[in-house]
C-alpha cells in the first residue's frame, strides 16, 4: 500500500476513501446526511495506515478545519451538533485549499467497488457528492408546499408495497418502485430538516431511525418519527417527538412521549414525575392516548377525561399519556411558512420544561425536592408601610403552595396580573386564607366564638379563620370539588342511587338481589304526575322547604 509523505495529504485521501466507501454502500438504501460525517479519530486512523509518520490529533480539528480562519487547508466542515467532520464538496470554500494541490493522480487504493484511482476519487467528489451535498443544502429551507407535500405523500402513499430494485425483473414494476423510492427520500429529507432546526438548542435526534419502509421494508409507513433528546441523555426512552402521521387525520405531531417497548416500570415512573407539575387548567396542551389496551392508534381525549386518566397513569392504572400539540394539513393551508415553522418551535418550546423534568437526574431530583420542602412555611414579611409586603406575600404562598408548578410565575414579574389570578382562585377553593389583624382582632375571631343566631334571641358558635384552616386540613384528602352550577343543557350525567344508607335499607336489598339500580330516587316523595323538570323541581321544595 501506498504510503504519503505529507500528513495533509494522508488525511484528505483517508476521508475519500471513507466517504466513497459510506457513499456506495448506502446509496441504493437510504442514503442521507449523517452517513457522510465522520469522527475525527476514524479519518485520523485511516490516515495514519497510509503515511510515513505519526500524525498529531490537532490537524484535523485545527489545521485543516475550514472554519478556523488559521488553518492552512479547508478540508473540513464540522457538524454544529458534535465534532464530527465532513469533506467540503467542490467550489464549498470558492476551491481555495479544498484538497491537495501535488495529489499523485494514477495512485490506486482499494474501495467497496474495488481498485480506484485519485483521479477517479476526485471526479467522485467534484461530481456525485458535490451534488449530493448541494441537494441537502437546497432542501434546508422548506416551503409552505414542503409540510403540504410530506403530509400528501403519506395519504397517497403509507401502506404502499414497495421491493428492492434489484429483486425486481418487471420493468414496469420497477419504474413504480424506483419513482416511490426517489420520492420517499426526497420527503424523508424534507421531513428531517424540521428536526435539523433544533440541533443548535442542544437537541440531537437518531436521523437513521427516522426511515421511510415500515419494519417489513416491505410497504411505505403511515407516519415519519422524528426523536429529539438532549444530547447527554440520547440513552434515555424519554423524547420530544415530531411525527407526521396518517392516521387518525392528516396532521404533524409535537408530543413529550417515552418508547413503550423499550421502558421498563422504573423508566415509565421516572418519565411520568414531570405530571407532578403539569397544570391542566392553563395549559393549551391537547392529551393522547391509547383508549383500548389493544389498541395501536393514539387518540385525542376530550378535556373532561384528562384529569382522571392522569390519576391512572400516575397510579399506573393506565400506561401512559403524552401531552402536545398537532398542526392539521387543514391548518396548514391556510398558514404562511413562518407561522407554520413556529407552530414547531414553540410546540417544543412549551414540552421542553416537562421534558428536563422526565430526563432529570435522581440525584438531582432528590436535590430539587430537599429545595422544594426546606422552603419554610412560617415566613414574616416585615417593614414600614410601602415597601411590598403585600405585593410579595402573593408569591410567598404560591412558593409554598408549590415552589415547582407556580416557578415561572413567581420568578416573572410580567406574569403578575396571572399570579394574582392564581392567588384568587386558590383564594376561592380554600387552599389560601387571607386575614387582616388589628387592634380589637382576638381569640374569637381567630379561633372560635360566640356570635348571635339569625332570631336575636340566642348565640351560636362560629369557626374563627385559623380554625377553618384547621378543618380544612384535617380533610386535605378530600377531593376538593369546585363549585359547580347545574345546567340541564350541558349536562351528561346524572345521579344514580340505592337509597338512604340505615334507612332505606328494604330498597338497597331488593335493587342487591335484583341487579338494578334505582334512578331518580327521591325519598317518600311522589313524582309520578311530574310531567317537566319544573314540576319535579317543585313539588321537591314542597316537600322540602327546609332544602
Amino acid at each position: 500500500m501506498y504510503k504519503f509523505e505529507k500528513a495533509d495529504e494522508a488525511i484528505w485521501v483517508a476521508a475519500v476513501l471513507l466517504t466513497y466507501n459510506e457513499y456506495m454502500k448506502m446509496k441504493d438504501k437510504e442514503l442521507h446526511e449523517d452517513h457522510i460525517y465522520f469522527k475525527q479519530a476514524e479519518i485520523l486512523r485511516k490516515a495514519n495506515d497510509i503515511c510515513t509518520k505519526e500524525i498529531e490529533h490537532a490537524r484535523i480539528s485545527y489545521h485543516l478545519n475550514a472554519d478556523n480562519d488559521k488553518a492552512s487547508h479547508k478540508y473540513f466542515i464540522k457538524r454544529k451538533s458534535d465534532s464530527f467532520v465532513r469533506l467540503v464538496y467542490n467550489g464549498e470554500i470558492n476551491g481555495i485549499k479544498e484538497k491537495p494541490n501535488e495529489l499523485n493522480v494514477d495512485l490506486i487504493f482499494n474501495t467497496i467497488n474495488g481498485e480506484k484511482t485519485i483521479e477517479e476519487l476526485i471526479d467522485f467528489i467534484n461530481n456525485e457528492y458535490t451534488v449530493f451535498i448541494k441537494n441537502l443544502k437546497d432542501h434546508k429551507k422548506l416551503t409552505k408546499e414542503d409540510y403540504l407535500n410530506i403530509l400528501e405523500f403519506l395519504k397517497e402513499h403509507s401502506g404502499e408495497e414497495y421491493t428492492k430494485l434489484e429483486k425486481i425483473q418487471d420493468k414496469d414494476e420497477r419504474d413504480r418502485c424506483e419513482n416511490l423510492k426517489s420520492n420517499a427520500q426526497l420527503v424523508i429529507t424534507k421531513f428531517k430538516n424540521i428536526g435539523d432546526q433544533f440541533i443548535k438548542d442542544d437537541f440531537n435526534y437518531d436521523r437513521s431511525a427516522s426511515t421511510w419502509l415500515d419494519g417489513s421494508n416491505k410497504k411505505i409507513r403511515n407516519y415519519f418519527w422524528i426523536e429529539l433528546k438532549k444530547k447527554n441523555k440520547v440513552k434515555l426512552n424519554t423524547s420530544i417527538s415530531i411525527v407526521a402521521e396518517a392516521q387518525n387525520e392528516l396532521r404533524f405531531r409535537v408530543a413529550l412521549e417515552i418508547k413503550d417497548h423499550k421502558s421498563n416500570e422504573k423508566e415509565y415512573l421516572r418519565h411520568f414525575r414531570y405530571l407532578n407539575v403539569l397544570d391542566i387548567d392553563n395549559s393549551d396542551f391537547e392529551y393522547f392516548a391509547f383508549i383500548d389496551n389493544d389498541s395501536k392508534t393514539l387518540q385525542r381525549l376530550n378535556k373532561e377525561y384528562v384529569s382522571d386518566w392522569i390519576k391512572k397513569v400516575r397510579s399506573r392504572e393506565k400506561n401512559k399519556i403524552l401531552i402536545g400539540n398537532t398542526l392539521t394539513y387543514a391548518s396548514i393551508k391556510e398558514m404562511t411558512t413562518n407561522e407554520i415553522e413556529n407552530f414547531f418551535k414553540e410546540s417544543v418550546k412549551k414540552l421542553q420544561k416537562y421534558y428536563d423534568i422526565a430526563v432529570w437526574d435522581d440525584e438531582y431530583m432528590d436535590n430539587l425536592e430537599n429545595s422544594y420542602t426546606s422552603i419554610s412555611k412560617n415566613q414574616i414579611l416585615c417593614g414600614p408601610p410601602g415597601t411590598g409586603k403585600t405585593y410579595n406575600v402573593i408569591y410567598r404562598a404560591l412558593e409554598i403552595i408549590d415552589n415547582i408548578k407556580y416557578n415561572d410565575l413567581i420568578k416573572n414579574p410580567l406574569k403578575r396580573d396571572e399570579a394574582i389570578k392564581v392567588f384568587n382562585q386558590l383564594l376561592d377553593d380554600g387552599q389560601i386564607s387571607f386575614c387582616t389583624f388589628h387592634q380589637s382582632y382576638g381569640y374569637e375571631d381567630f379561633v372560635e366564638g360566640l356570635r348571635s343566631n339569625e332570631s336575636g334571641n340566642g348565640f351560636i358558635p362560629k369557626d374563627g379563620i385559623f380554625k377553618q384552616i384547621c378543618t380544612r386540613a384535617l380533610n386535605k384528602d378530600k377531593v376538593r370539588r369546585s363549585k359547580y352550577n347545574f345546567d340541564k343543557n350541558k349536562i351528561n350525567f346524572f345521579k344514580m342511587s340505592l337509597g338512604e344508607k340505615g334507612l332505606n335499607n328494604d330498597i338497597y336489598r331488593y335493587c342487591i338481589d335484583n341487579n338494578c339500580i334505582a334512578l331518580g330516587w327521591g325519598g317518600d316523595v311522589n313524582y309520578k304526575n311530574c310531567q317537566s323538570m319544573d314540576d319535579i323541581r317543585e313539588e321537591f321544595l314542597v316537600s322540602n322547604p327546609d332544602d
